[in-house]
C-alpha cells in the first residue's frame, strides 16, 4: 500500500513539474560575474539571460612539437583570419604570433627587421598579411605599412603618401583594413581629415579621405562667431573633425568605425556608405570604444575600453551589453581592469567571441561562446535575412517564450508577420515593441482594408448625420420643435451657477467681453474655477493614458495620476498667484479671483479640442500626424492669446504693460523656484547631519 501511495505521489508530482515547465520554461542563468542587458522600446536598459558564457582564456601560444612557448608583451590588435587562426600583433616584441584557438602555436610573421612596434593588422582570404607601424624606428616620426604573404615573406612596405592631395600630415598608420580589390582602408593617429585611402596600384596611390569625422558647433561658437572679431576667433582654438580610433569591414565592404574617445554629440558607432554617411544610429551608445567588429548576420560588436560589449543589429538596435570592469582587480574572465582593457575584438561563424587585452603588460585573449538564448536571436537573424520568415518566426517564438520582454524580438515578431501580410498580429507585435513606425505601417494597411469595404457606407453616415442636423435645424426655426425643451430648461439657464458654468464658451468667442463680464458682472467664482479645473484635469488624463499608441507619451503602466493632478491646481493657482503680484505691484486693477478665473476660462479651448485630437490620436498614423500637431499647436496657440487678452482688459493694461507682466510674472516663478531648491537642499542638508549625530549617540550609548 505504502509503494502504490508513493508511487501515485511521485506521478502526481511529475506532472505537476511538467506542466509548470510547459507554462513557465524554465531559465538557468550562467554563473558569471557580470550581468547582461538589452534595450527595450522605450531605449532603457533591461535586463535579460546571459548571452555569452566564458569558454577560456588564451595566455600564451604553445608548440605542439617543441613545447616552446611563446608570450605577447602589450598586444594592440588581433584579427580572426579565414583560415581559423588568429593572428596577434605583439607590439612589444614586434612581431605577429599566429596560433589557432586551444592555444597552439602555428606560426610567427615579421621580426625586428621588417615590424617596428606593430599596432594594427588586417589578413585577406588569401593569407596575405597588412601590419601597421606607427613609425619606423624609434626617432622617426612616420610610419609604414607592411605587407606580407601567406607564408610569412615582406612582399612590399607603404610609407607616407608622397601625393600633393595628402598634404603635409605625418603619416602614422595605427589600424587598417583592406577591402576586395585590395585598396587600404588606414587609420592614421593625429590626421582628423579621415580614414587614409591607399591603392595598391604603382607602389601605393593615395586616393583621398573616406569617413571624415564631425565637427559639432555649440550655441556659444556661434555666439563667438557673431561677436568677435576676425582677430580674436583666430587666436581661439579651431574646430577639428573627431579622429577615428578603429575599424573594421564585412563581407559586403560596407565600413564600420569608431571615433576617439567619449562623444555626446554625435555617433561614437558609423557604418559608412560609399558616400561617406552613416547609415545607422544609435539609441544606446558605445562610448570609449576601442575595438569593432562584424558577426555573421551583419550584427555588429564593439568593445569599449571600460571593459563593456555591445552586440547591435545591422540596424543599430542594442541586442546585447555585458561584462564591465572589475573593481577589485580579482581577473574575473569578463571583467577587466582599467590597466587591462579590451584591444581588439573578433567574432567567428559560430558566434563565438574574441578578446583580446593585457594584462600587467603581458597578453591574453579570452574567448566567449553563445547561451541558447543568443543562439536563438542570431538564428532568427539569420532566417529573416534569408527570407525565411517561417523559420523566423519559430526561433523568435523561443525568444519570447524565454523573455516576453527581450522587445528586438517583438519587434522582429512583427516584421515578419508585416512581411507575410498578417498586418493584425504584427500591429500587436509592434505595439508591444513599442515600435511606433511598424505600428504605423500595419495599422495603415488594416484602416485601408477597411476603408476599401465601408468608404461608402461611412459617407452615407456622414451625409445622414450633417442634412439631418440641418433639417432639425430648418424644422425648428418654421415649427419650434425645441420650444417645449426650451421653455422647460429656462429657469436653469437663467440662474447665475448655468452662467458661470457655460461662460467659458462665451469667453472663447468674445474674450475681451468676457474679461469684461467677469470683472464687472461677478461671473469670477473660485468654485466653478475648481470644477472647471477638475474636468480639464480628468480629460488631461485619460489622454495621457489612454490616448492612441503613436501620440502617447507616458510609458505603459507608468501611473502619476497624484502629480497629474498637482500640475493643474496647484499650477494654475501659482501661476495666478503671481500674475496677481505682479499686478498688484504695477497699478493692475484685478482681484486675484478674477485674474484666476481669467486663466481657468482661457483654458476652455482645451475642453473643446483636446477631446477631438484624442479621436484623431486613436485613428491617424505617421504619415497623417502633422494635421494632429498642427491642430495642437492652433489650441496651444488660442489659450495663449485669451490669457494674454484676460490679463490685459481684466488689469486695464497697454499691450506693452501686460507683456511686462508677463515677463516679471515668468521671472519671479524662476527666482521662487530656485529659492525652494535651496531651501530642499538645507533640509536634505541638515536632515543628513541629524541622521550623523544621531546614529553617533546610539553608537556611543551602545559602546
Amino acid at each position: 500500500m505504502k509503494k502504490v501511495i508513493t508511487k501515485l505521489v511521485s506521478a502526481v508530482a511529475f506532472s505537476i513539474l511538467a506542466a509548470l515547465s510547459v507554462i513557465q520554461p524554465l531559465n538557468v542563468s550562467a554563473d558569471v560575474p557580470y550581468e547582461t542587458f538589452s534595450q527595450d522600446g522605450y531605449g532603457d536598459y533591461i535586463k535579460c539571460q546571459t548571452a555569452y558564457t566564458p569558454v577560456t582564456s588564451i595566455y600564451k601560444f604553445v608548440d605542439p612539437a617543441t613545447e616552446d612557448v611563446y608570450y605577447m608583451s602589450n598586444a594592440s590588435d588581433m584579427m580572426l583570419g579565414d583560415d581559423g587562426y588568429l593572428y596577434v600583433v605583439d607590439t612589444d616584441n614586434s612581431r605577429i604570433v599566429v596560433g589557432d584557438t586551444s592555444g597552439n602555436y602555428i606560426k610567427t610573421i615579421g621580426s625586428e627587421d621588417t615590424l617596428y612596434e606593430p599596432s594594427g593588422i588586417y589578413v585577406t582570404s588569401d593569407g596575405t598579411v597588412y601590419v601597421c607601424c606607427p613609425k619606423e624606428s624609434r626617432r622617426a616620426s612616420s610610419g609604414y605599412v607592411a605587407v606580407f604573404d601567406s607564408e610569412g615573406n615582406l612582399i612590399t612596405k607603404y610609407g607616407t603618401p608622397t601625393s600633393v592631395l595628402y598634404g603635409e600630415e605625418t603619416f602614422k598608420p595605427s589600424k587598417i583594413i583592406v577591402d576586395k580589390g585590395g585598396t587600404m582602408y588606414i587609420v592614421a593617429t593625429g590626421n582628423t581629415n579621415g580614414i587614409v585611402e591607399i591603392t595598391p596600384d604603382d607602389g601605393g596611390t593615395f586616393l583621398g579621405y573616406f569617413g571624415t569625422g564631425d565637427i559639432y558647433v555649440t550655441i556659444a561658437d556661434v555666439i563667438k562667431n557673431l561677436i568677435l572679431s576676425d582677430s580674436q576667433l583666430a587666436r581661439l582654438a579651431k574646430k577639428v573633425p573627431q579622429t577615428n580610433k578603429n575599424l573594421c569591414i564585412d563581407e559586403k565592404g560596407i565600413i564600420y568605425t569608431l571615433v576617439e574617445g567619449i562623444t555626446t554629440q554625435t555617433q561614437p558607432l558609423k557604418k559608412l556608405n560609399k558616400a561617406g554617411s552613416s547609415m545607422i544610429t544609435l539609441e544606446v551608445m558605445p562610448y570609449y570604444g576601442q575595438a569593432v567588429a562584424v558577426g555573421a548576420y551583419s550584427n555588429i560588436y564593439v568593445a569599449t575600453s571600460t571593459g563593456v560589449i555591445y552586440e547591435y543589429s545591422e540596424d543599430g538596435i542594442l541586442l546585447f551589453r555585458f561584462g564591465g570592469t572589475d573593481s577589485t582587480n580579482s581577473y574575473r574572465t569578463g571583467l577587466y581592469t582599467s590597466s587591462g582593457s579590451p584591444q581588439a575584438i573578433d567574432v567567428d561563424d559560430n558566434d563565438y567571441i574574441y578578446i583580446l587585452y593585457n594584462i600587467n603588460g603581458s597578453a591574453a585573449i579570452d574567448i566567449f561562446k553563445p547561451t541558447e538564448f543568443a543562439d536563438y536571436v542570431h538564428k532568427s537573424l539569420g532566417y529573416y535575412q534569408s527570407g525565411d520568415y517561417t523559420n523566423t518566426k519559430l526561433y523568435l517564438e523561443r525568444v519570447i517564450n524565454m523573455n516576453s520582454m527581450f522587445d528586438y524580438a517583438n519587434q522582429a515578431m512583427g516584421l515578419a508577420l508585416y512581411r507575410e501580410e498578417n498586418y493584425s498580429e504584427s500591429m500587436a507585435y509592434y505595439r508591444l515593441a513599442k515600435d511606433t513606425l511598424g505600428y504605423s505601417d500595419a495599422y495603415w494597411e488594416i484602416r485601408n482594408t477597411w476603408l476599401t469595404h465601408n468608404v461608402v457606407y461611412l459617407v452615407l453616415v456622414i451625409l445622414v448625420i450633417f442634412f439631418g442636423i440641418r433639417l432639425l435645424k430648418a424644422w425648428d426655426k418654421k415649427k419650434g420643435i425645441f420650444n417645449p425643451i426650451r421653455k422647460l430648461t429656462k429657469p436653469m439657464r437663467d440662474t447665475l451657477a448655468y452662467k458661470r458654468l457655460v461662460f467659458g464658451r462665451r469667453f472663447m468667442r468674445h474674450p475681451i467681453d468676457g474679461a469684461y463680464e467677469i470683472k464687472h458682472y461677478g461671473l469670477a467664482s473660485m468654485v466653478f474655477s475648481y470644477i472647471l479645473i477638475a474636468v480639464y484635469t480628468i480629460i488631461y488624463i485619460i489622454n495621457k493614458y489612454f490616448a492612441g499608441f503613436l501620440v502617447k507619451t507616458v510609458k505603459d503602466g507608468r501611473y502619476q495620476v497624484a502629480s497629474d493632478v498637482m500640475i493643474w491646481f496647484i499650477g494654475i493657482i501659482t501661476i495666478a498667484a503671481f500674475t496677481y503680484l505682479m499686478c498688484t505691484i504695477n497699478d493692475g486693477e484685478g482681484k486675484f479671483k478674477e485674474i484666476f478665473a481669467g486663466y481657468v476660462y482661457s483654458m476652455t479651448p482645451y475642453l473643446f479640442i483636446q477631446p477631438i485630437l484624442f479621436v484623431i490620436g486613436k485613428v491617424v498614423t505617421n504619415n497623417e500626424m502633422f494635421i494632429y500637431s498642427f491642430i495642437n499647436l492652433i489650441m496651444i496657440v488660442y489659450i495663449v492669446i485669451l490669457m494674454f487678452i484676460a490679463i490685459k482688459e481684466i488689469n486695464n493694461y497697454s499691450v506693452g504693460e501686460t507683456f511686462k507682466i508677463i515677463l516679471l510674472t515668468a521671472f519671479a516663478m524662476l527666482v521662487f523656484a530656485l529659492i525652494m531648491f535651496v531651501i530642499y537642499i538645507l533640509i536634505q542638508q541638515l536632515a543628513s547631519f541629524a541622521r550623523s549625530i544621531y546614529g553617533e549617540v546610539v553608537y556611543r550609548i551602545e559602546n
